[in-house]
């Protein structure tokens, strides 16, 4: 009776670290432009002045739900993403890649480890302390979010197959635990569609 206890407080703490490394947003919607306070508009204008309709939405990231905004806009000819605190500093830049604009050292990488894996989307992303980069991977069922340097060093990878284990795991016992884990279970972690909330865990970790 111990070790099924034991083995249920197990399951919950390897769901809590899954929910905990991919921090999650808790809230979003899109703002009209006449709403966004000036002072934001303006820092985004300055970045990237000339950019029309750019599309806005209020995020609130985690537990702490704090508050960003995050911008989608064409530049270039090509989808961008950014990120402004609520100060008007911006925090993270993010543009769409094509396979021919990514890096051959993290082509490489690619090829040596996930060489069957579908390519489904890349980003390049800006930071004051160097560029990074975002893929999203997928082999069948079994989808990677991969975050690289561009040296092509592997900085945090990510794998959907965990979480599917770990919820048959607790489909097991969810029945008769003593906690109440559903809740938890039904947040499951959308981080393929969440990159930015990914690397908000990899720069506290820096």
């Amino acid at each position: 009776m111990h070790t099924l206890k034991l083995l249920k407080l197990i399951i919950y703490f390897l769901v809590a670290g899954e929910l905990s490394l991919f921090p999650m947003q808790s809230s979003a919607q899109f703002i009209a432009p006449a709403k966004v306070p000036v002072h934001i508009k303006e820092s985004f204008n300055i970045q990237f002045p000339g950019v029309k309709l750019p599309v806005w939405k209020l995020v609130y990231f985690g537990v702490r739900e704090i508050p960003r905004y995050e911008i989608t806009f064409t530049n270039e000819n090509n989808r961008w993403w950014a990120q402004v605190d609520t100060s008007g500093k911006l925090l993270e830049v993010e543009k769409r890649l094509y396979m021919e604009d990514i890096p051959s050292r993290i082509v490489e990488y690619m090829d040596s480890n996930y060489r069957y894996s579908e390519l489904t989307e890349a980003r390049k992303i800006f930071l004051a302390n160097g560029n990074l980069y975002f893929l999203l991977l997928s082999k069948g069922a079994v989808k990677y979010s991969l975050l690289l340097r561009e040296d092509g060093s592997l900085l945090v990878s990510k794998s959907n197959l965990a979480w599917y284990i770990t919820s048959f795991a607790l489909a097991c016992f969810v029945g008769s635990i003593d906690m109440d884990l559903r809740p938890l279970v039904s947040s499951a972690p959308d981080f393929f569609k969440n990159s930015p909330s990914l690397r908000d865990e990899i720069n506290e970790q820096k």
